[in-house]
């Protein structure tokens, strides 16, 4: 039975759309190859969309000054004063044996010249055609839609049997529809307009549109929804039920196996690269320190160290530099979908065959991105691993060394030392002498011929008077350290509650080396063998609470976008020039909850006056960042407001409720 309603016929049969499904995933860059072979569909459901036809004329009025700005180079004439020595060397300084002269010199300047300066002026009539939701909502999915209807044939009348097992949607706004029918209008004939204007700049704009749509007709128009799945995800495409491979999709897969293969790859560089360095850091270290012993006493060791960085390096270039070089994922992407679109393309092939091919290429191409992604990792493990042992032998001698003042002893060395000690008879004179050659004292048994010896291994300390000076507010006073040893315990100097103390360092202003904390305990041992002075170091030391904000804060409007009856604000939080955030008046992040109060200027033609609009929003202020922060809030107006320019924000004020 017919019905009042028109619209199209499904022309596209649900097998159609099983081709062109996997034409979908072959040709969509952004999907991978295994895709092909993995992503399954669940379900095919016809949808009926009702659009409105709206058509009408329109005509525009514009004009512009159209510019051509660009830069030219102009040269002056300007006397300088130089000095010649009396081999006619010239300078622009005076010295022993020359002489001044005035020299006529030539600057080169560039100016910004206006040229091609021309008014224009034209008009345009024409007559708009196109579908429109007919519930004047836009989408992504409707924009799709009416871009295909842009070349059909006449509707029909739809039978009841044409909306049998369809989804039909067939909400009405004519009103909102013939709206967004004049601003899709409009805008198109903004863009075109300023597009066509010569120049490469232009000024006095003037842009003046009328329009007089309407409903022609209301159509149906079929459309196949496919959802898929693909790696345990769901997933949705749109095929046009009117014409063959026509497809549209918001979302497609981000994580494929070959994906997951190349973020592995990425993370085992940035992982074993990392620990590659830090262990080149701290071999060089020992390099550089009396640490050093511990590895050239040993030839073996020195010998396997220089076999495994050599072999290090060697793999590290291998597996990073050549491989990155001979691989590129993204050509491969394109020449595997390649080879799986010329065979789905094939028709000398029946579906079974096609589809053998297909896995077999899929499957092959999934084994060498696999095998390309543990090349990439064992390049850089296997240096890492070579680092690591390298350092575990370093730091196993050290433990295992015997040492006095820098002068360290290996195992072997050590015992035999032990035992010359034991082996010692004899009378009570003569000296027993420690590895750096000095001698240690001891005491015989009662009897000359025992072989008891006492290393007393005592030894007069070090110690050294240290000034402590306190720059705020002059008090002084003193403490005795002692060489190699921490610094002793001492009262902190007394400040007010303006300045905060961090602690005592060896310059001035907090330079040099630290050797107090804020609360005196000893970070750093006395490492001089003299007497030193130590200053305090002070800082600002006021807190930020919802009162004082914005006595250091302000809030800038940087910028601000209008589209579909949003407005969408960027804005910034920055420190006044009176807030030091060099000092530690707050931790290295200020957390609080701000309310901003945003009055828009919608005084344009056929908008209101104006429109206020609160918003809260939570926001960190980090040291790292000097205390700034950034960010951007879509303002929502109603949706009758009408108004096709830009407001202007006259108003911008926030007031922190909340800081911890």
């Amino acid at each position: 039975m017919e019905t009042n309603k028109k619209g199209f016929l499904f022309s596209v049969t649900e097998d159609q759309i099983q081709e062109g499904f996997t034409k979908f995933l072959i040709e969509n860059k952004d999907i991978s190859p295994d895709a092909t072979l993995n992503a399954k569909i669940s379900q095919i459901s016809k949808q009926y969309y009702l659009f409105a036809l709206c058509e009408g004329p329109y005509t525009v009025h514009w004009g512009a000054t159209s510019i051509w700005e660009h830069q030219e180079e102009y040269v002056t004439h300007k006397d300088k004063v130089i000095f010649v020595d009396k081999y006619g060397n010239e300078y622009n300084y005076q010295a022993d044996g020359t002489t001044p002269l005035v020299k006529n010199v030539e600057e080169k300047n560039y100016k910004t010249v206006l040229d091609d300066l021309k008014i224009i002026k034209r008009d345009i009539n024409e007559n708009y055609r196109r579908f429109i939701p007919a519930d004047g909502t836009e989408s992504s999915l409707s924009r799709w839609i009416s871009d295909s209807l842009k070349k059909t044939s006449p509707s029909v009348r739809l039978s009841e049997s044409a909306f049998s097992g369809t989804s039909v949607f067939e909400h009405k706004n004519p009103e909102k529809a013939l709206v967004n029918a004049d601003k899709g209008c409009r805008d198109s004939c903004y863009s075109q307009v300023v597009k066509s204007i010569p120049g490469n700049k232009y000024r006095d704009f003037s842009f003046d549109f009328k329009s007089d749509f309407k409903i022609s007709e209301e159509c149906y128009i079929p459309v196949y929804q496919v959802e898929y799945t693909y790696n345990k995800c769901r997933y949705k495409v749109w095929f046009s039920g009117l014409e063959k491979g026509v497809w549209f999709c918001e979302k497609v897969s981000d994580d494929s196996k070959v994906e997951r293969f190349n973020k592995a790859s990425k993370l085992s560089c940035k992982f074993f690269g990392i620990f590659f360095i830090v262990g080149m850091i701290f071999e060089i270290y020992v390099a550089v320190t009396e640490n050093s012993r511990t590895l050239a006493s040993n030839l073996i060791l020195s010998s396997i160290a220089v076999v495994m960085m050599v072999a290090s390096l060697a793999f590290l270039i291998a597996g990073i530099v050549f491989n990155k070089i001979a691989t590129n994922t993204a050509k491969r992407w394109g020449d595997v979908k390649g080879r799986l679109a010329e065979i789905n393309g094939n028709q000398y092939l029946d579906l079974q065959t096609k589809e053998e091919q297909m896995e077999e290429t899929v499957v092959a191409f999934t084994a060498e991105e696999a095998a390309i992604s543990r090349r990439r990792r064992i390049g850089v493990l296997i240096p890492a691993i070579c680092i690591l042992l390298i350092v575990l032998a370093i730091l196993l001698r050290n433990m295992m060394g015997i040492g006095y003042n820098g002068g360290v002893q290996d195992l072997e060395e050590a015992s035999a030392s032990y035992d010359n000690v034991q082996d010692l008879e004899g009378s009570s004179t003569g000296e027993i002498y420690r590895y750096d050659n000095t001698s240690i004292p001891h005491e015989t048994a009662d009897n000359s011929s025992g072989s008891s010896y006492k290393d007393n291994l005592s030894y007069e300390k070090q110690l050294f008077t240290v000034f402590l000076h306190s720059t705020y507010n002059g008090y002084e006073m003193s403490v005795t350290a002692e060489q190699g040893k921490a610094m002793p315990a001492c009262d902190p100097p007394y400040g007010d509650s303006t300045v905060k103390f961090m602690g005592y360092f060896s310059g001035e202003n907090g330079s040099g080396t630290q050797y107090y904390d804020e609360n005196m305990n000893s970070v750093h041992n006395w490492d001089k063998t003299s007497d030193g002075e130590l200053y305090a170091y002070w800082v600002k030391d006021y807190r930020i609470t919802p009162e004082n904000f914005q006595d250091y804060f302000e809030i800038r409007i940087i910028g601000q976008r209008i589209g579909d009856d949003v407005l969408t604000l960027d804005y910034k939080i920055v420190p006044k020039s009176n807030f030091d955030w060099n000092g530690v008046e707050s931790s290295d992040t200020i957390s609080a909850t701000m309310r901003i109060d945003v009055t828009a200027d919608l005084s344009q033609r056929g908008c209101d006056s104006s429109y206020d609009k609160q918003i809260t929003i939570d926001f960190n202020l980090m040291k790292s960042d000097q205390y700034m922060y950034s960010g951007t809030e879509a303002l929502t107006f109603p949706s009758t407001w009408g108004c096709y320019t830009t407001p202007t924000i006259t108003q911008c004020s926030g007031s922190v409720e909340k800081i911890w």
